[in-house]
């Protein structure tokens, strides 16, 4: 049996916003999904939840259509 770990930013329960957002939204982390191209994190936001990439999210509000780190 192999013991593998996976090393994420957030986790459940954790607050974040899109850092492509033209608002400041608050969304939870729902859940985590390990795909081929990389952790991707389900986000509860007020009225949706949807999928999106450790770079698309912030701890913070950061207005940036740029999206580097």
């Amino acid at each position: 049996m192999t013991n593998r770990s996976v090393s994420t930013r957030w986790w459940m329960g954790d607050i974040v916003y899109l850092r492509v957002a033209g608002e400041r939204s608050r969304g939870m982390i729902v859940g985590v999904l390990i795909s081929p191209n990389g952790l991707v994190y389900s986000v509860q936001f007020e009225r949706m939840c949807s999928m999106h990439f450790e770079i698309e999210l912030s701890s913070e509000f950061v207005h940036d259509f740029g999206v580097e780190d």
